[in-house]
């Protein structure tokens, strides 16, 4: 199965946040051959991510830097977004969004 996850999921999967346990569960939980693909800007979204976190919230820079080579080690595919839209189910709108 192809799984479509927005930055903020791959954010709170990298820094401890309220929804953490919950993207780790979703992580731990695929099955061997489901694939990931997040939207383009996907790396960039986080990074800015971790950026705020060190500067507004306190995080140590050490555990930033190491969120970024977690976040570099990732097998997450970036797709443009158009490409994602693509990839939903035609019965999927707008109106329809799917979260986790």
């Amino acid at each position: 199965m192809l799984y479509i996850v927005d930055a903020s999921v791959v954010a709170e999967f990298l820094i401890t946040g309220t929804y953490t346990q919950n993207t780790e569960a979703f992580f731990k939980g695929v099955l061997t051959g489901d694939s990931f693909t997040v939207p383009e800007l996907c790396l960039s979204e986080c990074t800015n991510v971790i950026w705020q976190a060190v500067r507004f919230r306190g995080m140590p820079p050490v555990l930033a830097i190491q969120a970024l080579r977690d976040l570099n080690s990732t097998s997450l595919e970036a797709r443009a977004h158009q490409s994602c839209v693509r990839s939903c189910p035609r019965h999927w709108t707008k109106a329809q969004p799917r979260y986790l």
